[in-house]
């Protein structure tokens, strides 16, 4: 406990202040798509302004008021350590979770289902404004944790051509009776799966002896039997992580997978 207490005070402050410090915004968007205004924030990297001809990946972070700093900091020390490139990281804040990240409606919660409005936003709003304001160029990397990572799994099926690899951490994939594996099942037997690459890991949830709530074994073995060969995936249990502590080892495992 005396050394993670450590660890958390040694590292954390002093990177997470400097990724701070750099981000630029929250930049405003008026979203049609979700009736809304929304916010984002942009993290260049730190040649950006000296390379005027360089095109960057993007790296977009879902529940970036919470997660944005956390792995933007994993991506920018990576960065730096030569493991991964250089990334353009675009971090948006979420309010409504709940309505933005299902994809279905669910029998016994109410305002949810709204994923398809949010996934307009990002395609047809977002996506636009920043490869108009910013130098990036493919791959396109959608991170989600929780909910957020419901979200991320859903457009792999949803809008597939819209990212080229999603980082799937701790997902809520029983969402719904396990729709999202369903629906992914009847993408993969279409044959005409485009080529993507899929990361996604589980914290604590591996243990539960429930066979109901082991979901991410099942879509394990549905990848597995499904998945054509253009579509690299890489499952991780991470058993000695919680729900709540993932996001910090995961997102590394994640960028680096």
């Amino acid at each position: 406990i005396r050394l993670v207490v450590f660890l958390q005070i040694a590292y954390c402050p002093v990177g997470l202040a400097q990724v701070d410090s750099e981000w630029s915004g929250p930049q405003p968007i008026q979203s049609k798509a979700l009736n809304e205004e929304k916010s984002y924030r942009v993290l260049l990297p730190p040649g950006y302004a000296s390379k005027p001809e360089q095109l960057y990946p993007l790296l977009l972070l879902l529940d970036g008021q919470k997660y944005g700093d956390i792995v933007a900091g994993n991506a920018r020390f990576l960065a730096q350590a030569g493991e991964i490139p250089e990334h353009v990281i675009v971090s948006v804040d979420s309010d409504n979770r709940l309505r933005d990240f299902t994809p279905t409606d669910s029998q016994g919660w109410e305002g949810d289902g709204g994923g398809d409005r949010f996934l307009a936003f990002l395609s047809d709003e977002l996506m636009p404004e920043v490869e108009r304001k910013f130098r990036v160029a493919r791959p396109r990397i959608l991170w989600g944790h929780s909910l957020g990572g419901l979200f991320a799994l859903y457009t792999l099926y949803a809008a597939p051509e819209l990212f080229d690899a999603r980082l799937v951490n701790d997902g809520t994939l029983d969402w719904d009776a396990k729709a999202t594996e369903r629906a992914l099942q009847n993408y993969l037997n279409d044959k005409s799966v485009q080529t993507q690459f899929l990361y996604f890991n589980s914290s604590y949830l591996v243990a539960i002896e429930d066979p109901e709530l082991r979901y991410f074994e099942t879509l394990s073995a549905t990848l597995q039997k499904h998945a054509p060969a253009n579509l690299r995936w890489e499952y991780e249990p991470m058993p000695n992580e919680t729900h709540a502590s993932i996001p910090l080892l995961g997102s590394i495992h994640g960028l680096r997978a």
